[in-house]
């Protein structure tokens, strides 16, 4: 056999099937159960050892349907008992390392791909290399996994065999191909949908769908700080640059905006134009709600200073407010948003556009400035449209504390 070749995999045979029923039978009941892929790996190259199979590692590729990720690399090693996943983003599949591997050649059509590791004429060029031959392993093989949509993925299996996988055991491994391409399908869709919804609907709100809140009018009354925030001048900006450039700058707006957030446990709704919203849950101990506000403060802050960073000579304000809010589904029967409503939320937004006739960066409610105990001055009382009491405002100077 040559360092890597390309051939189909024997049509399993009655045997391969029987040695492999515990397998298939596990793969298509327990197995479907999991939490994730790696889970699944983890299960399944125990009873493969179990079954006589010399396997060292399972290896599973698969391209993802995400605006970050082109694939997720999920990988079991039996020496280590390491079992995780990697995330490839978009660019990867430019690399030296990726073209190298195995995975664009099964992507593109091949059959199976078989890598000799040990030897004088040992594949050489295959990534972790050094890794697999310091436990032993002497033979690599990589299988399609077709889902059901036609999409081509991934399946390796390195192990140490004394003189490469016999036909028997290929036999085998092809037994089982249809079961595992079965429960690894549903898992990627399980795992594309809450990641779709995470990206598009935010974390939080992307669980609550995901446990059932889809019908109109579903949702819940919870006690939250809101951020509201807008890019200042943006009207004038769209009107004066090309389109390519007024989305980079959007795009490193709300980049700036959103990462703090996330880093201090708020959730992005939703981006409202040059505007985004966002929620920071509260809890009910005044010294919890105490630090979750302090946090908000601190992603305000840490929003202020990346603005700055920018090159494009960006204006902003941020509106800082809390109260009960309705978080749940609205819309139409058709088309349903995720979003947070209610007084609250109305006065947050006329907040954000007093920033604009204070000369603010960063506006707080009273009782956001209450809650989060911190000493900050104050701008007045202030007329807001549709509430009916002056409201007292407070500010932030300085993006740093």
């Amino acid at each position: 056999m040559p360092a890597s070749s390309e051939q189909g995999p024997p049509t399993p045979t009655d045997a391969a099937r029987a040695a492999m029923a515990p397998v298939i039978d596990w793969l298509l009941t327990e197995a479907r159960d999991l939490d994730d892929i790696p889970a699944v790996l983890a299960g399944l190259g125990p009873r493969l050892q179990g079954a006589g199979l010399p396997v060292l590692i399972l290896i599973v590729g698969i391209r993802q349907l995400h605006p970050e990720l082109f694939a997720v690399v999920s990988r079991w090693d039996s020496v280590s008992g390491d079992c995780h996943e990697i995330h490839g983003a978009h660019g990867m599949e430019e690399s030296e390392f990726y073209r190298n591997t195995p995975l664009p050649r099964i992507f593109a059509g091949a059959p199976m791909i078989r890598f000799k590791l040990a030897g004088p004429d040992a594949d050489t060029t295959l990534p972790l290399l050094p890794r697999y031959r310091e436990i032993g392993a002497t033979e690599s093989i990589a299988l399609p996994l077709v889902f059901s949509g036609g999409q081509r993925q991934a399946i390796g299996f390195i192990g140490d065999p004394y003189d490469g996988f016999s036909d028997d055991q290929l036999a085998c491994f092809a037994a089982i191909l249809p079961a595992v391409t079965s429960v690894i399908e549903l898992q990627h869709l399980r795992a594309t949908a809450v990641g779709l919804l995470d990206v598009y609907v935010g974390p939080d709100a992307g669980a609550r769908i995901w446990r059932g809140a889809v019908r109109r009018g579903d949702g819940e009354t919870i006690n939250a700080v809101i951020w509201f925030c807008d890019l200042v001048g943006f009207t004038r900006l769209s009107e004066t640059r090309p389109r390519d450039q007024v989305l980079g700058v959007l795009n490193g707006f709300f980049d700036a905006m959103a990462g703090p957030i996330d880093d201090a446990g708020g959730t992005v709704l939703k981006f409202l134009g040059d505007g985004l919203l966002a929620v920071f849950p509260l809890p009910d101990a005044a010294d919890e709600r105490r630090k979750v506000c302090r946090r908000a403060v601190a992603a305000a802050r840490t929003a202020w200073r990346n603005v700055d960073d920018l090159t494009d000579g960006l204006s902003f304000s941020i509106a800082l407010h809390l109260g009960d809010v309705m978080f749940g589904n609205v819309g139409a029967a058709r088309r349903l948003d995720f979003t947070v409503i209610g007084p609250a939320v109305n006065l947050a937004a006329r907040l954000e556009k007093l920033a604009h006739t204070l000369d603010q960066r960063v506006v707080m409610s009273a009782d956001f400035v209450a809650a989060a105990d911190i000493d900050v001055p104050a701008c007045g009382r202030h007329a807001l449209r549709g509430v009916g009491d002056d409201v007292e405002v407070f500010a932030l100077l300085e993006a740093t504390a």
